[in-house]
This record gives structure tokens, C-alpha cells and sequence, in this order.
């Protein structure tokens, strides 16, 4: 019985860690295809077995699609000067004009 509980327990989802404080979220604008790549990533990366991960990438471009948002989130440090992360910005207006 003990071995049962472990087991059920080895396999229930890891809980993600929690924020770092030293950290911030910073959201870019990107293309379709590389929003695409990153739901991808996200479903395959998954760890929720109880899921079926087409579906969850069908109901997460749905939602991009509805919402017309095609932003992506990144963390950079809060220490950091935003000159340094500025570039992300440049990047997504340069997908915008060519």
C-alpha cells in the first residue's frame, strides 16, 4: 500500500516554482508563427498527462485567435536596465513593418 501511495504521488503534476521576486514579466508582440512555436513548445513540454495535447493546442490558438492577442511573455531581471531588454521591442516592431 505504501508503494501505491508513492507511486500516485510520483506521478500527480509538478506544482511550477514560485515567482522570483528578482524578476519581472515583460510582454512582446510577435508574429503568428512564433506565437505558434511557443504554444507548441508549452503543450509538448507539458507534464499534465491527464490532457490531450492536441486538443489543448487547439484551445489555446482559438483563444490567441478570439483575443487577436499574439503576445509572448518573457522574464528578465529587475536589475537589469530596460536598454538591456529593449531589443525585444525593436525585434517585435521589425516583424511588424518586413
Amino acid at each position: 500500500m505504501l508503494l501505491k501511495a508513492t507511486s500516485s504521488l510520483a506521478q500527480s503534476p509538478a506544482t511550477p516554482p514560485p515567482r522570483d521576486p528578482d524578476y519581472q514579466q515583460v510582454s512582446v508582440e510577435v508574429p503568428r508563427s512564433i506565437s505558434l512555436i511557443t504554444d507548441v513548445a508549452k503543450v509538448l513540454l507539458s507534464r499534465d498527462a491527464n490532457k490531450d495535447k492536441v486538443q489543448d493546442l487547439i484551445d489555446r490558438r482559438r483563444a490567441r485567435s478570439q483575443k487577436g492577442d499574439q503576445s509572448i511573455i518573457i522574464t528578465v531581471p529587475k536589475t537589469s536596465s530596460p536598454k538591456r531588454w529593449a531589443w525585444l521591442t525593436d525585434l517585435s516592431s521589425s516583424f511588424e513593418t518586413g
